[in-house]
């Protein structure tokens, strides 16, 4: 099945590789009734207790049900703790998640407690990507009964014949064939990774401009401005976004562009700034807000304090000094991020003495990020971004999350936290992270100089004289 309604989802063996953390769970509690000789495959996708029960009447030991359920729950606690400390994903999982999110119902149904599938859910941050989970502790028989997999199709409104589950398991693949759903069994001939080009989704890392864009949803955008920067090159004291370009502040260009398209605005203002900004955005439309950015530790950092506010899918990202992108190449943007299921686009183009250079491996890609600014040696020519970024909110909240913990990002000469290595980060499978050459190199010119004041206002001009 190539084109289902919805994904079922194995938790254990498809998304966490706790195959092994289970088995040795079984072998320390199955060692205190003289059990030495534990298979787990045969068992794998079955409940603990059930485990136990057969173990015991294959070995002819006593079926004590008091037994039976202190070495499950004692099984469980202690292949709970371990998963909790390692929390052994596949590669790539979430990510697989959260592209296939963007155009199927996903559900998750497991086996386990309901406190190992919370577990998984809260600790990988992906409750939002699931909209039903089906835990042992939900249905009144296990693998391989139907129930669960019944019970999932049930929650999605969805008839089990248009459901594909992804299983690893003899147990899990007759639970899902008796419940009339069609299967993709995991394996080393058929990884996870492997699931969204098998169901279609793009594996492009550079898309051209579509041929004609398709309206979007402006429900499902929120775009962000960052702008805790100060006009000092221009003579301004006054907050950059609020310099005068073609008669207009740049924050109002960037209005103009964005609020047809979004559903609302953040911008991220320095402390000193905020009020003379919020006033003008106010001025303007009640759908945008201003927020601070305390401290100017770098744009990691500003784009985390506006995704505070953001509850909608998607999340477009324009830096507060580029008023000469056109609704077009946005429009361009929007459609390929959402045709293509990109957890990150990222519109790109080819310079001379570049100051930010995306760096790509043999296949393509984005293996490190060139930043003059950093004090990196840059080509003579190289990839740039066009200051337009667009995301998936649930892959930018953990790509920046992951920047935070893992101190990923942090410039070796500013000591600030860069934005632009979360690429590097999402771009692990083909398809997770699309370059859209769909930006024009006149459109990426920031407003940093009285010259670029200057050659930006003549633009501007221009086109709305037509």
């Amino acid at each position: 099945m190539t084109n289902p309604q919805a994904l079922l989802f194995d938790m254990d063996g498809v998304l966490v590789d706790s195959a092994e953390i289970h088995a040795e769970a079984f072998r320390h509690v199955l060692s205190q009734a003289g059990v030495s000789d534990f298979q787990y495959g045969r068992y794998a996708g079955m409940r603990t207790a059930e485990v136990v029960r057969d173990v015991f009447e294959r070995r002819a030991i006593p079926c004590d049900p008091d037994e039976i359920a202190r070495l499950a729950r004692e099984k469980s606690a202690w292949a709970q703790q371990i998963l909790e400390t390692r929390n052994p994903l596949f590669p790539g999982s979430i990510e697989v998640l959260e592209r296939l999110n963007g155009r199927y119902a996903l559900a998750l149904v497991s086996s386990g407690s309901e406190a190992s599938v919370r577990r998984f859910l809260e600790q990988n941050g992906v409750s939002d990507l699931f909209q039903a989970c089906v835990s042992g502790a939900d249905v009144p028989h296990a693998k391989p009964a139907p129930d669960g997999y019944l019970a999932a199709a049930h929650r999605l409104g969805i008839h089990p014949s248009d459901c594909l589950v992804i299983e690893d398991s003899d147990s899990g693949e007759e639970s899902a064939r008796t419940a009339g759903c069609a299967i993709w069994r995991v394996g080393p001939d058929a990884p996870l990774s492997q699931l969204p080009n098998y169901l279609g989704l793009s594996r492009e890392r550079v898309a051209a401009k579509p041929a004609h864009a398709t309206p979007h949803a402006p429900e499902h955008w929120t775009a962000i401005i960052p702008a805790a920067g100060r006009g000092s090159r221009l003579g301004s004291n006054r907050a950059k976004i609020l310099f005068e370009v073609a008669g207009r502040s740049i924050l109002d260009w960037l209005l103009d562009l964005l609020l047809p398209r979004c559903e609302s605005v953040v911008v991220v203002a320095a402390p000193w700034s905020r009020q003379e900004i919020a006033e003008a955005a106010g001025a303007r439309s009640s759908r945008v807000r201003v927020v601070v950015q305390p401290e100017p530790t770098g744009m990691a950092d500003a784009v985390e304090c506006g995704l505070r506010e953001v509850t909608t899918r998607h999340v477009l990202i324009i830096w507060g000094d580029q008023p000469a992108v056109q609704p077009e190449s946005i429009e361009s943007a929007m459609e390929l991020h959402q045709t293509t299921c990109a957890l990150a686009t990222v519109p790109t183009v080819f310079r001379r003495k570049p100051y930010i250079h995306f760096s790509r491996d043999a296949d393509g890609r984005i293996a490190c990020i060139l930043q003059a600014r950093e004090g990196d040696r840059m080509p003579e020519e190289g990839e740039t971004d066009t200051g337009v970024f667009l995301f998936r909110t649930l892959s930018l909240r953990r790509g920046l999350k992951t920047m935070r913990v893992n101190g990923f990002g942090i410039g070796r000469q500013t000591g600030e936290r860069n934005f632009l290595p979360i690429f590097c980060l999402l771009d692990t499978l083909p398809g997770n992270v699309l370059s859209a050459r769909v930006i024009g190199t006149d459109e990426t010119v920031g407003v940093n100089t009285p010259e670029d004041a200057e050659f930006l206002s003549s633009i501007l001009l221009h086109r709305t004289r037509g």
